[in-house]
């Protein structure tokens, strides 16, 4: 008995810790919505919003509980919807009332009848405003002693600027004047048209306007005394609402009127902008058209093998403007004019003169004649601007001309994709027109069942095979020597004793000049006749020796099966650069060698089954921090590793056994089988090659500081001895 006693009193005591909750809950306030006004406008028509009191099912609100509602600066509760007697009465939605009364200018006081929680008191803003600063008026509630929540709510915007105007595109215009423009003049705070308020609305000169269409707020009428006048009278305004006035009308430029941009200038009443570029004035547009879409195969450089042919049409008379040039131009790193070749220009139809210009800084050498002209791709045997050129528009026509243009034309062999040739002046306005689709001659496929892991050091490595196949017959140019190259050319790579034939279709290899090439850093592939079935060429027996200048990695080579990179300085021959296989370390028991390296030497010793090796490095070490900073290859070849670098991700990887070792360069951390381990120093790029500290390396497999690896502080050189499997 006595243990519940004590209980209870341990319960009781408890009970008077828990604070007392309020005897009434918060109501749900809002605005019903935020409307824009001017600083000098009011809310007392249709365009009043209200401040609605939501007991929300919650809030204890009951009769006799009173509130505050209070006004900003600049804002001031109108009159007459708030008299100062008697009290106003409130819309309140399902149940009960309300009475407000005006204490001051800014201040009401509202008074609640028989509400209960599902009441909801309507209060309209019905405000004033007298010089209301700009952004956004808020109306605030104090609770006093009702169970209203308190707090401050927006319910207008004070506009920035009064009127503006905008147009949606810039439309090209000719002097058909048959184009109309659109633009719109918008309200930015409701008030702030006027009934009867006007806007003049003019042209440049030499430009006026046609027929006018005005609608919304407002009518619209061109000058009687000035046609470049358009007057826009306010009829219709409404404070209630924003409003637009919407104008669509036709410009007619005069024959002295200039091309560019049309701006109309506000020159009565308050519009911002004062000014604004409603169309371009371009006169008619000359058509560039190609004859066909031509299917191609880059890298080709054949006589007059490709040819595209472009029209250049006005579809009225005098559409092409004289004395002005129209421009054509290639991307210069995907296509070229051919060598050796002849541009073409002829007059179809009408009776203007066009010309290959010779004078203009971008056109090749030649003379333009007034029907057709021919001009030379070359001077001296070198291209001219192989890439771009100039056709002038020499005299005007009076009745519509047609003229064919023919290019011929050569593509990269790096290139794949739709051929463009960009077109512009005179008329045209700018346009790019794919004049070919072009594909590369071959595909090119690395046997992935053959050995990918090449090691340094070792002669006669058996190399993967390669498939080389034609996209299409006749893709590859008769009497013509194709190669395979390594990337870096001062990588010693050695090919030997290639395999080269063809093991599908019809085409023919010249076998005296196909073999490894001159330098021994490649094969090359000669076409004595080329195929009428696309064909397949393979290359396999290919034994490699890899010297220790090659880096670990992929190996790259480049698949040069065009010939556009010989004659055309911006174009390529190489149709694909892949990994032929990945070079890597000799593995663990591949070799037993005491390496020694010097600091800030490029020259190590190894002594391999007793006798030593004097060794080159293309980067010297160094030391950083304290540590020996190694390259990350010659780490790997002194403890039996494999190493690979990825340099998108700057992560060297060394592999040995069932150990995973792990660096970032620019960062300290280095992690071993997943688990991370601190160092005091960081790899760095030195002279293009990765540098790590040799010790955190050599620990993270077995090696032991003092023992199998040692440093000579007198002669400041690093030793690493074999350690036993």
């Amino acid at each position: 008995m006595k243990r519940k006693l004590s209980l209870l009193m341990v319960l009781m005591m408890v009970l008077t810790l828990i604070p007392a909750m309020p005897s009434f809950a918060a109501t749900a306030n809002r605005v019903d919505r935020v409307v824009s006004v001017t600083s000098d406008g009011d809310l007392t028509t249709g365009n009043t919003p209200k401040l609605l009191i939501d007991a929300d099912d919650k809030s204890d609100i009951a009769t006799g509980q009173v509130f505050r509602v209070e006004l900003g600066d600049g804002a001031e509760w109108d009159t007459t919807a708030y008299p100062s007697t008697p009290d106003t009465a409130l819309t309140v939605q399902n149940t009960g009332s309300a009475t407000a009364k005006r204490i001051s200018d800014k201040r009401l006081e509202i008074t609640l009848g028989n509400v209960n929680k599902t009441s909801i008191v309507e209060i309209p803003m019905s405000v004033k405003f007298d010089g209301a600063p700009e952004g956004a008026q808020k109306v605030k509630v104090v609770a006093l002693n009702s169970g209203v929540t308190a707090g401050e709510y927006t319910y207008a915007t004070v506009g920035a600027g009064e009127v503006t105007m905008k147009v949606d595109s810039k439309v090209k215009i000719s002097r058909s004047g048959n184009k109309t423009v659109d633009f719109i003049i918008d309200e930015v705070a409701v008030g702030s048209f006027d009934n009867g308020e006007d806007y003049s609305l003019k042209l440049p000169k030499d430009f006026s306007w046609g027929t006018v269409t005005v609608t919304g707020a407002a009518t619209g009428a061109v000058s009687a005394t000035d046609n470049r006048v358009l007057n826009v009278d306010v009829t219709s305004a409404d404070d209630a609402k924003l409003q637009s006035i919407y104008v669509t009308a036709q410009i007619t430029p005069s024959r002295d009127a200039k091309f560019g941009d049309v701006t109309m200038t506000v020159t009565k009443g308050e519009i911002s902008p004062s000014s604004l570029v409603i169309a371009e004035y371009v006169d008619y547009i000359g058509t560039i058209t190609v004859d066909k879409v031509l299917d191609v195969v880059s890298g080709k450089d054949e006589d007059k093998l490709y040819t595209a042919k472009i029209k250049i049409e006005e579809p009225v008379a005098a559409t092409l403007l004289q004395n002005r040039f129209i421009e054509f131009s290639f991307n210069k790193d995907n296509a070229s004019f051919e060598d050796e070749e002849m541009l073409k220009l002829t007059r179809k139809a009408g009776n203007g003169v066009l010309e290959l210009d010779a004078s203009s800084s971008k056109a090749l050498v030649g003379t333009a004649l007034a029907a057709t002209a021919e001009v030379e791709t070359t001077v001296d045997g070198k291209l001219v601007d192989s890439h771009q050129f100039d056709v002038k528009v020499t005299t005007g026509s009076t009745t519509a001309t047609k003229y064919e243009l023919e290019i011929p034309f050569v593509v990269s062999a790096l290139y794949e994709g739709d051929v463009v040739l960009t077109v512009e002046g005179a008329g045209v306005e700018k346009q790019d027109v794919v004049i070919a689709k072009a594909k590369k001659p071959v595909t090119i496929e690395i046997d992935k069942n053959s050995s990918a892991d090449l090691k340094i050091g070792l002669q006669k490595q058996t190399a993967p095979d390669i498939i080389i196949t034609e996209t299409e017959a006749g893709a590859l140019s008769e009497d013509t020597i194709y190669t395979i190259a390594n990337r870096y050319t001062e990588n010693n790579i050695i090919w030997k004793d290639a395999k080269i034939e063809v093991i599908e279709g019809d085409l023919e290899l010249d076998a005296d000049d196909s073999d490894i090439s001159a330098n021994d850093k490649g094969v090359d592939i000669a076409v004595e006749t080329k195929s009428t079935k696309a064909s397949k060429i393979k290359i396999s027996g290919v034994e490699v020796t890899l010297d220790r200048t090659v880096p670990y990695g992929p190996f790259e080579v480049n698949f040069n099966f065009g010939i556009t990179g010989k004659e055309y300085n911006n174009l390529s021959s190489r149709v694909e650069r892949k990994a032929y296989f990945n070079v890597v370390t000799p593995a663990p028991g591949d070799q037993n060698a005491t390496t020694t390296f010097t600091m800030d030497s490029t020259t190590y010793t190894m002594i391999i089954n007793g006798q030593p090796q004097q060794m080159t490095m293309d980067v010297a070490p160094f030391i950083q921090d304290n540590r020996a900073m190694l390259p990350i290859k010659y780490v790997a070849d002194a403890i039996g590793a494999k190493v690979n670098y990825d340099s998108m991700s700057r992560v060297a990887t060394f592999t040995k056994d069932a150990t995973v070792a792990a660096l970032y360069l620019d960062s300290n951390i280095l992690y071993v089988n997943g688990t991370p381990v601190t160092m005091d120093t960081k790899p760095v790029i030195s002279n293009g090659r990765a540098m790590v500290p040799v010790i955190y390396v050599a620990q993270a497999f077995g090696f032991q500081y003092g023992t199998d690896l040692v440093y000579d502080a007198a002669t400041r050189a690093v030793t690493i001895f074999p350690v036993a499997k």
